[in-house]
């Protein structure tokens, strides 16, 4: 690739975001507080019980030992983390 096709894709990559953020702040400014409160919410609510369903479900499993059935619910445990 020639250098200005690199500027010309840095800069998309820039200005879309930039343009997509200053309109998202701008409907924030002129929407409602309890409608945007409310999805929000209730969001926040499903994705929990997804997890807590999920971790439930892992549980009844046959070959699932509990440890790793409930991991999602505490994910600074995992073997994997990273202790920094």
């Amino acid at each position: 690739m020639a250098c200005g096709s690199d500027a010309v894709y840095e800069f998309a990559v820039f200005m879309l975001p930039m343009r997509i953020g200053l309109e998202g702040s701008i409907e924030i400014c002129d929407g409602n507080l309890v409608e945007m409160i409310v999805p929000a919410i209730t969001a926040a609510i499903i994705g929990r019980l997804v997890v807590l369903l999920g971790s439930w479900a892992l549980v009844r499993l046959p070959r699932v030992r509990t440890v790793d059935a409930i991991a999602p619910l505490n994910p600074g445990d995992c073997a994997g983390s990273v202790d920094d």
